[in-house]
């Protein structure tokens, strides 16, 4: 069994969108082209003021992206279903031991892993504002 992209099983939704940029090549360039002579277009929306050059340097990035093939999974992926057992922080892990350091109640939290592979796993964190993100 060889390595798959994750997707491949997409359903077709109203929200979904997939994006093809090479019918935007030659506007991509034009927009190059104009930021090059240190000019930001009015219409080119950003949702604040930047530099010129900040703004090509990522234009240059996302185009380079957008052009090239997409990663390919070097290792084969393995739908699971395993539960971990996950403590937040050093102390966390400290009360999970018994060494017989308690400080606290138990915050940890399950988590579910969904899929694995030899460089990770994909795993459902249900809070993630309990991770401090």
């Amino acid at each position: 069994m060889s390595p798959t992209r994750s997707g491949l099983d997409i359903t077709p939704q109203p929200g979904l969108r997939f994006l093809g940029v090479h019918e935007f090549q030659p506007q991509i360039d034009a927009l190059l082209k104009t930021l090059e002579k240190n000019i930001v277009p009015e219409d080119v929306n950003l949702g604040g003021a930047y530099e010129a050059s900040a703004v090509r340097t990522v234009l240059l990035h996302l185009a380079r992206r957008l052009t090239s093939p997409p990663p390919v999974r070097r290792n084969i992926r393995h739908n699971i279903k395993v539960s971990l057992n996950v403590a937040n922080g050093f102390s966390g892990v400290m009360e999970k031991t018994d060494i017989g350091l308690n400080f606290g109640g138990d915050a940890s939290k399950i988590w579910q892993v969904e899929d694995i592979s030899t460089s990770g796993v994909i795993a459902s964190c249900p809070h993630p504002e309990w991770m401090g993100w």
